[in-house]
């Protein structure tokens, strides 16, 4: 619980995963975000690293520590606060990581 976790496949051959989230809330929180941030045509990167820290989901290929950098430069700077609001019910964002 609380772990950085990545799903890669280094295989030629298509991979299945399926995964229990819980609570199912942070689960949410992640899609809403994650659908937002790449609904833009050019998705913007402080708005995108909100969406996998607050899912805890990481890019397979992007380490964790740059992951982090980028979401405290997003927190900082008000980026994620503000994605937060914009895209999530109230209820949704009092739960998310602040």
């Amino acid at each position: 619980m609380g772990a950085a976790h990545r799903f890669e496949n280094p295989y030629a051959e298509e991979a299945v995963i399926e995964n229990r989230t819980a609570p199912a809330f942070v689960h949410e929180v992640a899609m809403r975000l994650m659908y937002a941030a790449l609904s833009r045509r050019r998705p913007n990167p402080l708005e995108l690293v909100v969406a996998f820290r607050e899912g805890d989901s990481y890019p397979a290929r992007v380490p964790v520590v740059v992951v982090n950098l980028v979401y405290w430069i997003s927190r900082v700077t008000g980026v994620a606060a503000r994605f937060r609001r914009a895209n999530l019910s109230a209820s949704l964002a009092q739960g998310s990581r602040g």
